[in-house]
This record gives structure tokens, sequence and C-alpha cells, in this order.
């Protein structure tokens, strides 16, 4: 994956979340996000993206065909801090940003018709080079259908264990 700036990375922002909309299509209770959503969200996260962490998968005319966006996690300096930024509490999630073991994978998708082709190899030997140099140990996966084979069959071969469990129950109150 090529470095991108400016401009060019905001485009890729925006075709990211239209591939988003595509390949998560098929999934329960998906909903497509709005132009406008899309709009706000790529001005509001894209500027924060380490490429060396988050990679993006172009087909030979340069259209984003599959993404994959991780963060270091914030969770244990948010902890130190106690949910506050002021006076000090910054200085910790600073330090995250910087000086962490674990990674945060927060979005993944690949379009349905380069899915199985091999995409994500791609993605993760990028990833997995990005965690190398930044000394990161472990990959936390944001929650997954039960039922979505194709991302469950993803991580084969990694040690990937189930650490917490979601679930949502319906209930008639009438």
């Amino acid at each position: 994956m090529p470095k991108k700036h400016g401009k060019a990375l905001f485009q890729t922002g925006y075709d990211l979340f239209h591939v988003l909309n595509d390949s998560f299509s098929q999934l329960y209770e998906f909903t497509k996000l709005s132009e406008k959503q899309i709009d706000v969200y790529v001005k509001q996260y894209i500027p924060f993206i380490n490429q060396d962490l988050s990679c993006f998968i172009l087909n030979e005319k340069d259209e984003v065909v599959g993404f994959c966006i991780c963060v270091p996690s914030l969770s244990k300096a948010y902890q130190k801090s106690r949910g506050r930024l002021f006076p000090f509490g910054f200085i910790p999630i600073l330090r995250a940003l910087h000086k962490n073991d674990t990674l945060e994978a927060l979005l993944i998708g690949v379009l349905p018709e380069y899915q199985g082709k091999g995409a994500n190899v791609l993605i993760f030997k990028h990833i997995h080079e990005g965690a190398i140099k930044f000394g990161i140990k472990r990959m936390i996966l944001n929650p997954q259908l039960e039922d979505n084979a194709k991302v469950q069959t993803l991580f084969g071969d990694y040690e990937a264990v189930p650490y917490m469990r979601r679930r949502s129950y319906i209930m008639d109150l009438s």
C-alpha cells in the first residue's frame, strides 16, 4: 500500500466507506451509511489513520476493494486517566498512541467479488509488519456476528481466542 497524503487519503476514506457499505450489506441488521454520514466520518477519522497500522487494497484501476483500519488500544490509558483529560489525563493517552502492545481492529471489509481471493492475506501481511514495527504483540477485534463464517475463518492461522460475547434478546412487552 503506497502512502497517501492530503486529498488522496481523504478520497481513499470516501472509497473505504463505500466498500464498507457493499461488503457489510449482506450482514444481519446492517444499515448502509448515507453520504452525509460518510462525509462526517471521513472528516472526523481519516486524519488520524496510521498507515502502518491500517491497510487499503487497491485493484488495477486504483479503486479500493478492501481495507482494515487499526489503532493502538487506548483502554488502559483511559483507565489510568480515570476518564479525565485534564489536568493530566491526556498524558497516558498520548503515550498509548506511541507506545502500546495492543492493537484494535476497528473495521475490516472486502468487496464481495474480491472475497476468497487473497485480499485478506495482503491486509494481514501489512498489518502484521506494522505491528512488528511498533512492538505490538496482540490484536483485539471488534464484535463480529457468530454466524458470519467468512470473518470467523480469517483468523485460522492465528491463535484467536474469543474473549467476549454479546447477545441481544427480543421480548414481547405486550
